[in-house]
């Protein structure tokens, strides 16, 4: 080495591991995994204010007020929205679609949308479960519905759908998926509202749901050993093949 270079150790995620430090990455999943828990009990505490008499009352009313709007052109769009939202399709598309991923070696991204998807189901029925709310009146319905009213399993799956789009398209097209997928996420919410099947608390607690799984999720991709593993499977899947042919006689 020179007089007067000094050379600065470069921090790889490997070295860290090895070492068993892992900076400022660890410090923020640690912080995001806080988040994702602070986000669930605010869900939980969110159901239990929407099930008071006030806030039932304030929906219902919020309900009948959506329900004159009602049209022969919104209706079948609403019904739409709300079956390309489907939470027990998207349920099972969080088993299929990783296993293409995996099989289109994109290993990566396969694990990130199984927790995206089936993590985001997960937090919705474990809140139905204990916030146990009861569906607006069936005067209301323009469609069947099941399961507790609060959250939303179809607002929480549209946000899950939009989470999966950003991951899996190329990072030149994040933005302008994440900014279509809000307004179809909202479109979604409304349409739960509209259908009569849902409070619009219940809509609200729907991308609560899938916030809390996400930012919880996003927590625990930069702890170990997930930190390690996620940068490994993506670079397992690529084509490690040089972009362009070696010179011949050069020995590169």
């Amino acid at each position: 080495m020179s007089a007067g270079r000094v050379r600065v150790p470069v921090r790889t995620p490997d070295a860290e591991f090895a070492a068993g430090t892992y900076g400022p990455s660890a410090a923020l999943g640690a912080r995001l995994i806080c988040a994702g828990v602070g986000l669930g009990i605010v869900l939980l505490l969110l159901g239990l204010f929407v099930k008071t008499g006030p806030m039932t009352s304030a929906g219902t009313d919020a309900d009948w007020l959506v329900s004159s709007a009602r049209n022969g052109l919104f209706t079948p769009v609403a019904k739409a929205f709300t079956l390309v939202a489907t939470p027990e399709l998207w349920a099972v598309l969080g088993f299929v679609i990783p296993i293409v991923l995996l099989l289109a070696r994109r290993r990566g991204q396969a694990l990130r949308v199984f927790g995206v998807l089936i993590g985001t189901t997960g937090v919705t029925y474990v809140a139905k479960a204990l916030i146990d709310e009861h569906r607006p009146t069936r005067k209301l319905w323009l469609e069947s519905a099941s399961s507790g009213s609060f959250p939303s399993g179809h607002s929480a799956a549209a946000w899950a759908i939009v989470v999966t789009a950003v991951i899996l398209v190329p990072p030149a097209a994040k933005r302008g998926v994440a900014i279509g997928g809000a307004i179809f996420a909202v479109f979604v919410m409304g349409s739960r509202v509209y259908l009569g099947v849902h409070y619009p608390g219940d809509t609200v607690g729907g991308a609560l749901a899938a916030a809390t799984a996400v930012v919880f999720l996003a927590g625990l991709s930069r702890m170990p050993p997930l930190r390690r593993w996620l940068p490994a499977l993506d670079r397992s899947g690529r084509d490690d093949r040089p972009p362009y042919p070696s010179r011949v006689g050069t020995g590169r």
